[in-house]
Formats: structure tokens, sequence, C-alpha cells
């Protein structure tokens, strides 16, 4: 797993963290956990962390 995501009440966004370059199974295991996050939220966004700088991105 290249990512990990969790919802960040503090600034009311989903955070999605890049660690490594992902994968298409990577995408394929966030993304679901995205919708799950922001499920039933007026407005949904999602902060995408690159501040490791995965090569390749």
């Amino acid at each position: 797993m290249n990512y990990k995501v969790w919802f960040d009440e503090g600034i009311g966004a989903a955070h999605l963290k890049i660690i490594k370059m992902s994968t298409e199974e990577d995408v394929n295991g966030y993304m679901p956990e995205l919708d799950s996050l922001l499920k039933g939220k007026k407005e949904k966004h999602v902060l995408v962390d690159l501040t490791d700088n995965p090569p390749g991105l």
C-alpha cells in the first residue's frame, strides 16, 4: 500500500497521502475509501499530500 487515507475533522476534508508512486491496485483501494469517508458530506474536499515527492509522479 503506497498511500494513507483518513478524514481530517480539523479541515473538513479527506486526506490522501501518496507515499510512493500509485499503482492501479492503490487507486482501486483508495478511491472506495475516499468515497466512504465523504459519503453524506454536503461538500466533498480531498487534500492530496505529495510531500514525500514520489518518484515518477
